[in-house]
């Protein structure tokens, strides 16, 4: 069986700016997928799977990004 890691998410976190307050939406998130592997990503309303997907591929509007000790923290 082949593991081979397709994608691999480690300590994703997500933050929108407004008057230069820092309002964390998505809180350290990790995940991995390997090779013929699929991913459902489920929860409530407004939990931030869509956020979360749409910074992984790139289409969030990134003000900041800052790596802190193998994090990734993205703000918006």
């Amino acid at each position: 069986m082949n593991t081979q890691k397709t994608l691999l998410i480690k300590d994703l976190s997500i933050s929108f700016v407004k008057d230069k307050i820092h309002n964390e939406v998505i809180h350290s998130i990790s995940y991995s997928v390997n090779n013929n592997e699929i991913l459902g990503i489920v929860g409530e309303s407004g939990s931030g799977k869509s956020v979360s997907s749409l910074a992984i591929l790139g289409l969030l509007p990134v003000k900041y990004l800052k790596s802190m000790m193998d994090r990734l923290y993205l703000t918006i």
